[in-house]
């Protein structure tokens, strides 16, 4: 379940918020439903969102960004998924993205 977040404006706020918390990892998106997390590969089944920022352009949709606050149960490291949706995303991106997003809900 994602935790209660502080309203933020930008994508910059997001991450120091995140960071404030203890998210200090950088997580990539991959493709098929695979994140990378200090240099290792890992499966969405063990990636937990905490938080989660969504930012719209609002007048270019290429400036459509998401921030995700994730931890893993593996072993409870924390870090920040950063990644742009929209038409400029990358598919395979979008695809991991759209499963780890679902499976917050």
């Amino acid at each position: 379940m994602v935790a209660s977040t502080p309203a933020v404006d930008t994508v910059t706020d997001a991450v120091k918020f995140l960071e404030s918390e203890g998210y200090h990892d950088e997580v990539t998106l991959l493709a098929d439903d695979l994140v990378r997390c200090n240099n290792q590969d890992r499966p969405l089944s063990q990636v937990v969102i905490d938080h989660l920022f969504r930012f719209e352009g609002p007048s270019d949709p290429a400036d459509e960004a998401i921030v995700i606050g994730v931890s893993f149960t593996e072993d409870g490291r924390k870090g920040v998924v950063i990644a742009p949706f929209g038409p400029d995303a990358d598919p395979d991106e979008v695809a991991t993205l759209t499963a780890l997003t679902r499976r917050a809900g």
